[in-house]
C-alpha cells in the first residue's frame, strides 16, 4: 500500500484509477466504502488530511490491486493543520 499525505494527491489518484474509499467509522474495524465522487465532493475538500486534534496524518492508503482508498479512523480534511509530532 502507498501512503497518501495531502488531499490533491488522494484526488488525482482517485479519478485516475480509483474506484472506491474505504473508511472505518468508528475505529473498531468497522469499514464503509463510499463512492469516490461522494467522498471528493463532500469530504475532500480540505489540503490536509488531520486527526481530530488537527495534527496532520498521513493517510490514506492506497491499495494499487484492488483500486481501493483506506481512510483511517477519526480522519478528516482541513486547511490548516498542524505537523504532527
Amino acid at each position: 500500500m502507498n501512503i497518501i499525505s495531502l488531499v490533491t494527491e488522494a484526488k488525482k489518484l482517485l479519478k485516475q484509477k480509483g474506484s472506491k474509499i474505504c473508511i472505518d467509522t468508528s475505529g473498531d474495524g468497522t469499514w464503509i466504502y463510499l463512492e469516490k465522487s461522494d467522498w471528493i465532493a463532500n469530504v475532500g475538500k480540505g489540503k490536509y488530511f488531520v486527526d481530530y486534534d488537527g495534527n496532520q496524518v498521513n493517510c490514506p492508503h492506497w491499495d494499487n490491486d484492488n483500486m481501493i482508498m483506506y481512510v483511517k479512523p477519526f480522519t478528516h480534511t482541513s486547511n490548516n493543520a498542524e505537523e504532527d509530532q
